[in-house]
């Protein structure tokens, strides 16, 4: 059964430069396990959507998911998690979602 979530393309970039990252830092074991635990986050989400953190904030109907060093940012739409950035905890999500 495929996931009920999907990633906006700049999601999708952020995990990308977050396995570099973390491949490059730590090595492909970590970023492996770390890709990983972002995926198992994304799942709980999509279990659990209105778990998340309100962050209208940022966007009317944004919620965030923290996960290890991360912040998943997401919103439901038509009973699907669309995931809109996935942020380091010290990035300003103001900037992204400005």
């Amino acid at each position: 059964m495929p996931p009920n979530w999907i990633l906006s393309p700049a999601a999708a970039q952020d995990i990308r430069r977050i396995a570099e990252k973390s491949r490059q830092d730590w090595g492909l074991d970590h970023s492996i396990a770390y890709a990983e635990a972002l995926f198992a986050a994304l799942d709980r989400v999509a279990q659990y959507p209105d778990a998340g953190r309100h962050r209208d904030d940022l966007k009317a109907g944004v919620r965030s998911w923290p996960i290890r060093s991360h912040v998943l940012f997401y919103r439901v739409l038509d009973g699907r998690v669309e995931v809109a950035r996935v942020l380091h905890h010290r990035q300003d999500p103001q900037r992204a979602f400005g």
